[in-house]
């Protein structure tokens, strides 16, 4: 049996794969080896299996130790750069020698740091001359005091970016579940963590909107506006082209909500001015100018509704999609009247809708305004009396309908 013991040969391989997992230690290094060594490994344990003339299972049990001791070293450096950023940088103190150019390098770089003079000073020796490793040493501790704080502030922001998503997530909850006043708290709180975003008060303003609270929704507007355009004051000294062009395009949106909310409460010259706004930045969307349009057509102005709409057809804005939604004041936001016009201005429909079905009195007009044809719908379907007039605005022909079917 002895014979055989000592007849064995040591794995190569197993005892490589030892060697290498030392370095596992170090950080970032054991990370870069650690996939060569785990192949080594791997590959040791089968030739062991295999040829039973080797030995060194000692070696791999060894190597799988280091790896994970390897491992867990290299995440405690990850999570902890300060700790990494202290073992460079004392590894790389014992390296500065007397020379006038360390030296001379060193005081370059003191005196470019906050603090710098004094940091020569201290380690100025009586008689004039400069220790460069005392130097080297005062302005890796400040380095390290200043990387500590940048961790430190990096650490909070995340915290803070963590919260604030809380807060956007809950806000999202509570809109779809309709408890708007819960919302609101949650972009209450958001921005405290963040007074001056002005995504959190265009996202505020939609609730508001919904609360029919214009007053609160037109001032949370009119401050994400206002720090679009403080931004753009500090122009390119702080911005590249790409972010002014970003920031004009963000302006976008709250000023097509402002327009939204004047048309709504009925001041039609500063919804007007809101839309052309939009426009003049650069939206020139088709639904915008849909939306212009309809707040020229309440104003009275026909003529430039017509260009307006006529403006849209060209940007794509298809003749069925003119139509706007009046929901019911206590109802959902799929309960209400829907009015349909024709590009030119005038009106096609309006009725009542529940869902997507008509519900309620209805009617139809002509292109050139008048009336053609009325009824009644329950659930969509025709129920009772429809009435079609002629141009002259005479019925000319009357059915009656119970359950969508014409009984006379």
């Amino acid at each position: 049996m002895a014979s055989q013991i000592n007849s064995k040969r040591l794995s190569k391989m197993a005892v490589i794969s030892f060697v290498l997992s030392l370095f596992t230690l170090l950080p970032v290094i054991g990370l870069i080896l650690l996939p060569i060594i785990a192949v080594l490994i791997v590959v040791s344990f089968i030739s062991l299996k295999k040829n039973p003339e080797l030995t060194g299972a000692k070696f791999i049990i060894g190597s799988m130790i280091l790896c994970i001791l390897g491992i867990l070293v290299s995440f405690y450096m990850v999570s902890h750069p300060t700790t990494l950023y202290k073992i460079f940088v004392r590894s790389t103190q014992d390296m500065i020698d007397q020379s006038p150019e360390s030296r001379d390098a060193l005081m370059k770089q003191a005196r470019e740091m906050e603090g710098g003079e004094e940091i020569i000073k201290e380690s100025t020796l009586s008689d004039g001359t400069v220790d460069t490793k005392k130097l080297f040493t005062s302005i890796a501790n400040s380095q390290i005091k200043d990387f500590e704080k940048i961790t430190e502030d990096g650490q909070k922001m995340r915290e803070k970016r963590k919260e604030s998503q809380k807060y956007f997530g809950l806000a999202e909850k509570y809109v779809k579940e309709g408890k708007y006043e819960l919302a609101l708290k949650q972009y209450d709180a958001n921005l405290e963590l963040y007074p001056e975003w002005e995504l959190l008060y265009e996202e505020r303003a939609k609730i508001y909107a919904k609360l029919e609270n214009y007053t609160a929704a037109v001032n949370d507007l009119s401050r994400a506006l206002e720090f679009y355009d403080k931004q753009l004051v500090e122009g390119t000294e702080k911005h590249s082209d790409t972010e002014i062009n970003s920031l004009k395009s963000g302006k976008i949106s709250p000023l097509i909500k402002l327009g939204d909310i004047y048309c709504k409460i009925g001041d039609y010259n500063k919804a007007v001015d809101n839309y052309s706004k939009s426009i003049d930045l650069g939206g020139n969307y088709a639904w915008t100018y849909f939306l212009r349009g309809l707040t020229y057509r309440k104003s009275g102005d026909l003529e430039k509704t017509k260009q307006d709409w006529q403006k849209a057809v060209t940007l794509g804005l298809k003749p069925k999609d003119f139509k706007e939604f009046i929901p019911d004041k206590d109802g959902k936001n799929d309960e209400g009247v829907t009015i349909r016009y024709y590009t030119n201005g005038n009106m096609k429909a309006e009725g009542h809708f529940l869902g997507n079905k008509i519900d309620g009195y209805y009617k139809w007009y002509n292109e050139d305004g008048t009336l053609s044809t009325e009824g009644n719908y329950e659930n969509g379907k025709k129920e009772g009396l429809f009435k079609h007039y002629n141009k002259n605005g005479v019925v000319y022909k009357e059915h009656h309908y119970r359950n969508d079917v014409k009984i006379d």
